[in-house]
Parts: C-alpha cells; structure tokens; sequence
C-alpha cells in the first residue's frame, strides 16, 4: 500500500472578524512535494475577489478530493489583531460562510498569526536557488538572506517588517509600527490624485516614470537607520502639502481634475501629464527607494547578506528594484512571483510545514503551479468559429513568429497556468514589443488601461537596444 502524503491547505480570509472587506484572496494546496494554487479572482470572475472558498473547492474538485482529504488548513488575515480558531474565520467574500460551517474540525485548522510572516515565507522560499546561498565574496554572508515586507498593514500594528532568512529559519529583526506604512502613503498618494482604492499604487509607480526626479520640492517618508515612518498623519496628505508649498497644492488640484479627463486618451494629441501630477507620484517613488536603500545598508552593516528579496504589493516595483541592484550590486536584489496578498496562501502552507515540523519541498519555487485544463477539441472549434478565430495545431512556433512579425497579438495557453501576476508563457498574450500600433492596441481594447500605463514588454536583455 502506497504511503499516505500529508495533505495542507493555505487560504487566505475574506474578511475581518469586525467584516471589513479583503481582497485578493488564494488558496495554496500541497499534496506530498507537489503544489497546486489558484487565486480567488481566477474562479469567481470577480477582479480582486477576497476570500478563498471558491478556490479551495476548485482545487478539491481538480484533484478529485474531499475537504476530509485534507490533514491541515492555515489561514491568515490582515488589519487585525491575529485570529483565533473561535473568532468567525470568514473565507468567502459574497456571504457569512465560515471555514467552521465546512464542517472542519477545529483540530485541523491552524492561524498564522502574522500576515506579514505569510508575505516573507512565500518570497524565500519562491526563489529558485534559495537553499544554495552559499560560496559568498561577501564575508558573513553565506546561506543569509534579507526579506524585506513593505505592505499597508499587518496584524501587530506593523507597517514594513524586516526578517533574516538561512537555513536554520528565520527571525524577524525589525517592524515599523509607527504611523503610515509605505503602502499606506503610496494608497494616500494615490486617493488625491483621483484613484480610489487599495489597488491603485500601480497607477502610481507608472506616473512616476514620467517626472524628472531632481529637485523634488517636498519629502513624503522620513526615518533614521531601519525605522521608515510617513511625514504626515493619516488622511492628512492634502494638509501636509499645502503647508510645504501652497502654491504647488492648488496646481496639482486644478491637474487632478483634468486628468481624470485624459488618462484613457487614444489620440498621441490629447495624451499628455501636467507636472504636479508626475511630481507627486515621483516624490513617493523616490522617498521609498531612499528609505528601502538606507534600511537595508543598516541592517547589512551588522549581518551582511548574499540576497534581498522584497514582498508585499508595493514591493512589485520594477524601479525600485532596479535601484537597489544599481546601488548594491555585490548583492543579489529578488522579487518574488507571488509579492501580493495571493501570496499569503503559500506562506500559510509553508507555516503550517514549519508548525508540524514537517520539511519544505522545493516545489514552490516553481511559479507554474496553477491548474491544468483539458482541451476540448469541439469546445475549441466552437469558439474559434464563433469568434472568427484561426485555429492552428501543427508547426506552432513558426506560425506564431510569423504571426508576431505581421503585428498579430497571438494568446499563449499552455501547461498548467501562472499563480501570481505575471504572464510567464503559459497563459501569455504574445505580441512584437518593436510596434506601436501593436502596443495601443493592448492598451485601449485587450485590458483597457490608461495610455501612461502599458503592458511591460518582455524581450531579451541582449536586444534591449533594438526594441
């Protein structure tokens, strides 16, 4: 008889105890050393969907389980004190259900108490090459490595959070606890420049790519070693800008106001940025770089490190970690492939390992762990017919180059799909990053962004010069 795998569930809470809304929820799931996860969103339809029920089910349903199959669930919230197994562990967004009424026995459910440890498990152990930290030029560095959580909020009133990895565990070595995180101020930058939301920061980083970042007239992050806190109060970004320059503060609101007329602007004529709109979102960008740079070279001067690897959504910025390579290259500066609170999932299984001492396998380094669809041959011809599609199934590399050449956008399904938010080739939209008509057309009809904010084209290093 085969032996029977330990069996762990990592979900993700769709509300607070209290009921304030969470987003973007997952569920992990490792059977023995293979790993399967899907975020919330991908099931229900719904962007940004909080929760995990779907997701779970979806799963159980892929590997022909039961939710007695399962030996553990973890799960983890945000903006709270830390859970409890008698507090309502709500897990689906749409309506009071609780992990409790599945019918789970209170013995199986496990509380990683800290959101912010969910974020730092998965981005070390997401990275390929993190049990080989070895052979470092760097003296004390070997098998360490820096995981830095820059995140909105956690559950101990914990902003940004700062933990050294090797292979014996992990410690935490500093939380930020004072005031507005970084996320909290990019989500402030983001409310008065007309986004609302606590998904918008993205909107912020690209509006910074457009401002000439020298001479930035105020500050919007302050700090001393490690500690990195906003230089204003909550709600009070409008106040604090018209103290250091009122002049400044009525431009930006008379260019807020026209903005909101022009970022989906499709005439090259009618695209254009006013200066404090830029201005603003660079402050933040350059503040955090500044912060993040000064914490880390703190931190490195009494343990050095081989690698730095930055999680929470905030963190999943290509400037920022663009920076950090340049101004510490004798140190390798990571991403992760899951840095948003999907990610939290992964870190709640690997928790769980860690509570039942129980070792990590590899596989979550492997970014394709979502799931695999049967192609249904009439089911295909009946969407290619409908949609007027031509379908190919022989010599697809070629076709697909020629495709490209001619200014086609080509969708790539292949394997098992992507968890987290980067097309890596399985579920890919393919299309020549050398055309601008090619690019307008991914903007305004595929995913209907604002023109200041295209998909980021993926192409080698070696052509980069080329595109």
């Amino acid at each position: 008889m085969a032996e029977r795998v330990l069996r762990v569930a990592g979900l993700t809470a769709a509300r607070t105890v209290k009921g304030a809304e969470i987003l973007d929820g997952a569920c992990c799931l490792l059977q023995g050393d293979q790993l399967s996860a899907i975020a919330e969103e991908r099931v229900s339809g719904k962007k940004h969907q909080g929760g995990c029920e779907s997701a779970l089910l979806f799963l159980c349903r892929q590997h022909e389980l039961s939710l007695d199959d399962i030996d553990y669930f973890c799960l983890s919230s945000c903006g709270e004190a830390p859970l409890q197994t008698s507090d309502p562990l709500y897990i689906d967004g749409n309506s009071p259900w609780r992990l409790q009424d599945m019918g789970i026995a209170w013995e199986k459910i496990l509380i990683n108490p800290s959101h912010h440890l969910a974020h730092a498990l998965c981005a070390y152990y997401s990275q390929p090459c993190y049990n080989q930290l070895y052979h470092s030029p760097i003296p004390g560095a070997d098998g360490k490595c820096l995981v830095i959580v820059l995140d909105y909020q956690g559950n101990h009133g914990e902003k940004n959070s700062y933990y050294l990895f090797d292979d014996h565990g992990y410690r935490l070595l500093h939380r930020d606890q004072q005031g507005l995180s970084i996320g909290g101020v990019y989500h402030e930058v983001a409310e008065l420049l007309g986004y609302r939301g606590a998904t918008e920061c993205g909107t912020v980083m690209a509006l910074s790519g457009f401002a000439n970042e020298s001479g930035l007239p105020f500050n919007l992050l302050a700090g001393d070693g490690v500690a990195t806190q906003a230089c204003f109060a909550p709600g009070q970004l409008a106040s604090y800008l018209q103290q250091q320059d009122a002049g400044f503060y009525n431009k930006l609101s008379t260019a807020v106001k026209r903005h909101q007329l022009t970022q989906y602007a499709i005439d090259q004529d009618e695209q254009y940025l006013e200066e404090p709109i830029v201005v603003l979102a660079a402050a933040i960008q350059q503040a955090m770089q500044r912060r993040v740079l000064t914490a880390i070279e703190s931190i490195i001067a009494q343990q050095p490190v081989l690698m730095v690897i930055l999680s929470g959504g905030v963190a999943n910025n290509c400037k920022l970690l663009g920076y950090l390579q340049r101004q510490l290259p004798e140190i390798q500066i990571c991403g992760s492939y899951a840095p948003g609170d999907t990610g939290q999932a992964i870190g709640n299984v690997i928790y769980a390992l860690g509570k039942k001492r129980q070792p990590v396998p590899i596989c979550f380094n492997n970014p394709f762990s979502g799931p695999v669809h049967a192609i249904d041959e009439v089911w295909l011809r009946q969407i290619s017919e409908h949609y007027h599609l031509r379908l190919y199934k022989e010599d697809l590399l070629t076709i697909m180059v020629n495709l490209l050449n001619e200014g086609y956008l080509v969708a790539c399904f292949n394997g098992r799909s992507e968890f987290g938010p980067r097309a890596l080739g399985n579920r890919s939209i393919l299309a020549h990053p050398g055309k601008i008509a090619v690019k307008q057309r991914l903007n305004h009809t595929i995913k209907n962004r604002q023109w200041f904010r295209p998909f980021g084209g993926v192409f080698l290093r070696e052509q980069a010069d080329t595109i």
